[in-house]
């Protein structure tokens, strides 16, 4: 028997002991072959895995899902709070079995939490979620496989990354336990309804005979080119949701666990956190060389939701870029990340920016840096507020002789100190700015639509003139600057 049929016999067996595995969101893109039509052919390629994938409530109300597998901390947790014994209502004979959960009235609403996320839905599967098998395969009902040498991630539906247990059980009871290794011909996974309209799925070996499925069985080995086709690395598919991304969304509720059931999976979690990997979707450390941003794309889910569509419903780019059903919404766009603005230097004197004279010295009255006389002013349609937002220092509007009429007074023996870096926006928050970050080394501010500059400093500005001289700005009903007492001469 081949050695993936080892380890196929070996998910059976873990499958069977009641052992589970994962589901995941931050997973990369795989070309599906769902299992929901009447007929669904492929030949399978290796052995699958085994996870459970679980759409959980989080602590911000949304729903997400999370994968783990056996061994995993969300397996414990599961354990712990849905803790059962089978009970018989029934006799020997006509047996009628029920799960008796342990602790279901010492836990209380904790017990709600984890069974169906705190609600009284039957058909809800809480943090248990449901037991997934990915398999690779090659789809025998397109040619896709062939036209990119590569096989398909074999999948119950597009929410799904792995096929369902029943189907599984049914591969393994159907056609392992009568052929042996599934590799040598095609399997067919049907779905049947019965007269209840329950819908099930059952895996047996391909049936050339069968009229409608004929002209897509294949028959015999795999050829040569087949069987060098890429596949899907199946440990990372099946991979456990990273405990930075658990302690991200479910903090809240792992705390009332803990507090309800005496126990410290909060804290495995934090030192399990503390030897990951950083988490892609939650590693925004400045010292990265390359900050992860995401930009909508044109495309639509395979449910027809698109990128606007999915941030209605409460979705940020990550969350869309790591699930496999979504991800083709957003892309990546990798920019480096934001750099120290470099100090602007001195503006060269021009006929439309005379040299201003030089600072008289400094009092001990003398502020070391002057306050803004008028708030109001505006250079472009930016506000000394918009510029400091768009991370611009003092000192660098200083300099500019656009921006310096920020600040009639004269600086006094100011030095220029390093300009600071502006963070980098977490994606999980997003601020909108006021003003977009000028670009590093010299900032300059974004100009929309601005208009057109003064032929001269006697032109019309909303709040007053600028001196030439000392850049005091006056009220333009002023003849003179009531400072210095420059005058425009007449012409």
């Amino acid at each position: 028997m081949e050695n993936y049929m080892d380890q196929f016999n070996k998910i059976a067996e873990e499958s069977n002991s009641g052992g589970s595995g994962g589901g995941g969101l931050n997973i990369p893109q795989y070309v599906m072959k769902d299992h929901q039509k009447d007929h669904n052919i492929c030949r399978l390629i290796g052995a699958p895995r085994l996870l459970r994938r679980a759409w959980i409530l989080c602590d911000n109300d949304k729903k997400l899902p999370f994968q783990y597998t056996t061994n995993s901390i969300m397996q414990k947790i599961v354990n712990k709070v849905l803790a059962f014994e089978w009970v018989n209502d029934g006799t020997e004979k006509d047996p009628k079995w029920r799960k008796e959960y342990t602790h279901k009235a010492k836990y209380g609403s904790v017990f709600d939490i984890v069974k169906s996320n705190g609600t009284n839905d039957s058909m809800e599967s809480g943090w248990e979620g449901s037991k997934q098998y990915p398999f690779n395969c090659i789809d025998r009902e397109d040619t896709w496989c062939q036209d990119n040498k590569h096989t398909k991630l074999f999948v119950k539906s597009k929410y799904d990354i792995g096929i369902s247990s029943q189907a599984f059980d049914s591969l393994n009871s159907n056609v392992v336990e009568d052929y042996g290794g599934y590799q040598g011909y095609d399997i067919d996974i049907k779905k049947v309804k019965n007269q209840k309209g329950q819908v099930s799925y059952i895996a047996m070996r391909a049936d050339e005979r069968i009229p409608e499925i004929t002209h897509l069985v294949t028959i015999g080995d795999l050829t040569e080119e087949e069987k060098s086709y890429e596949s899907y690395n199946l440990d990372e598919v099946a991979r456990d949701s990273s405990a930075q991304y658990i302690l991200k969304f479910l903090t809240d509720k792992i705390t009332q666990i803990d507090s309800a059931c005496g126990t410290d999976f909060l804290v495995q979690l934090k030192k399990q956190a503390e030897t990951e990997e950083p988490d892609p979707l939650f590693n925004t450390s400045q010292s990265s060389a390359q900050a992860v941003k995401y930009e909508p794309t044109t495309a639509k889910s395979a449910d027809g939701f698109s990128y606007d569509d999915m941030k209605k419903a409460g979705w940020s780019d990550e969350q869309l870029a790591g699930d496999a059903n979504y991800n083709m919404l957003v892309k990546k766009v990798s920019t480096p990340p934001p750099k120290t603005p470099a100090p602007t230097p001195s503006p060269t004197p021009s006929a439309q920016v005379p040299n201003k004279p030089t600072p008289p010295s400094a009092t001990p009255s003398s502020p070391a840096t002057p306050e803004l006389q008028n708030e109001t002013i505006k250079v472009d349609g930016f506000t000394y507020e918009d510029m400091k937002g768009a991370g611009w220092s003092d000192d660098q509007l200083k300099a500019d002789p656009k921006y310096k009429v920020f600040f009639p007074e004269p600086v006094v023996s100011a030095p220029t100190p390093s300009a600071p870096t502006p963070s980098a926006p977490t994606p999980s928050a997003p601020s909108a700015p006021s003003a977009p970050t000028p670009s590093a080394p010299t900032p300059s501010a974004p100009t929309p639509s601005a208009p057109s500059a003064p032929a001269s400093p006697s032109g019309d500005i909303q709040n007053g003139l600028p001196c030439p001289e000392c850049g005091t700005v006056y009220p333009l009903t002023e003849q003179k600057c009531p400072k210095c007492g420059w005058q425009e001469q007449a012409t």
